[in-house]
């Protein structure tokens, strides 16, 4: 089951559903993952169809930050069971069927008050779940500085957070496809 998640900063602008078209024409994705959509459902709902998914869920943003919504193409039995602000949750029904696993979207926040509350609710959603699980997404949060290039040196107990879930899960990290960096907070995109 191929999957993209992508931190699109504006699912609104025609720029952005165009690079989202090409990017799924080239990969050809049975779920698509957005954050940072900055839009709320009507205008989702919209994409969805323009992208030709069967269906999707859709957190709404708060004004010009947030959103997240979700797509998938038909085949994909997939059931949403929790979503907040910073990720939706879903059981997806593959083969066996009767054997589902977690997919965790999540784009992580941003504020690094907020960060600890948010890793120990997904590392308890995760530990109660017996079966597979993935966690994909914008984590905002690193686990080694090297993960960071330029702006403020970061802080131990930010890059602990997102450790100490793999450590207590037993998460592996499977790596991404792309360029290492890809935003800085001086000018945009590397």
């Amino acid at each position: 089951m191929r999957t993209i998640a992508w931190n699109c900063q504006g699912a609104g602008k025609a720029s952005t559903v165009r690079a989202l078209k090409e990017l799924i024409r080239e990969s050809n994705p049975d779920i698509v993952f957005l954050s940072e959509t900055k839009i709320k459902s009507p205008k989702i709902n919209k994409i969805c169809d323009r992208l030709k998914f069967v269906d999707s869920w859709c957190v709404d943003s708060n004004g010009k930050s947030g959103g997240l919504a979700l797509f998938w193409r038909l085949g994909v039995e997939l059931e949403v069971v929790f979503s907040d602000k910073n990720m939706i949750v879903a059981l997806v029904f593959s083969d066996p069927p009767e054997a589902p696993w977690l997919l965790f979207v999540i784009y992580g926040p941003y504020q690094r008050s907020k960060r600890k509350k948010f890793w120990e609710l997904l590392e308890n959603m995760v530990s109660s779940f017996s079966g597979p699980w993935v966690v994909i997404g914008d984590f905002n949060c690193i686990k080694r500085a090297k993960e960071k290039c330029g702006g403020r040196v970061v802080a131990e107990s930010s890059v602990n957070c997102l450790k100490d879930f793999m450590m207590n899960t037993g998460s592996i990290d499977l790596g991404f496809i792309g360029p290492s960096f890809t935003w800085s907070n001086r000018g945009g995109r590397l």
